[in-house]
């Protein structure tokens, strides 16, 4: 547990923040509806830089693709409830290249930064 302490320290921020969080966590009822409605209208590929880990790894890869909040879930006031366009499938490097900064990247921000794309 966090000390008590003034609302502007640091400590009090870290535990809103992880509070925030653990409320705005992904559902995974979302996640699944994101990836079918991918998975009806094509592969399961990054939205970034097009990576399909069916296409690379056969059915090992079958179904993976990680999901993304456009909208950091830091910045989410309670009571805010994530939409499917709220998301975004990516592979794990464009993931962790999303969440290098803290601020936001946008997706085609992020996609003109890779010289060749897969697809």
């Amino acid at each position: 547990m966090l000390p008590l302490c003034q609302h502007n320290q640091p400590s009090f921020l870290l535990f809103r923040a992880r509070r925030i969080y653990k409320r705005h966590q992904r559902d995974p009822k979302l996640v699944r509806e994101k990836r079918k409605a991918a998975a009806a209208t094509g592969a399961l590929a990054c939205e970034v830089c097009g990576f399909d880990f069916e296409a690379a790894y056969g059915g090992l890869g079958a179904g993976y693709i990680e999901v993304h909040h456009t909208k950091p879930v830091h910045m989410l006031t309670p009571g805010t409830k994530t939409k499917l366009a709220d998301l975004a499938l990516l592979c794990a490097n464009c993931h962790r290249m999303m969440h290098r900064k803290q601020s936001p990247i946008d997706l085609e921000l992020l996609g003109n930064l890779i010289p060749e794309k897969v697809n």
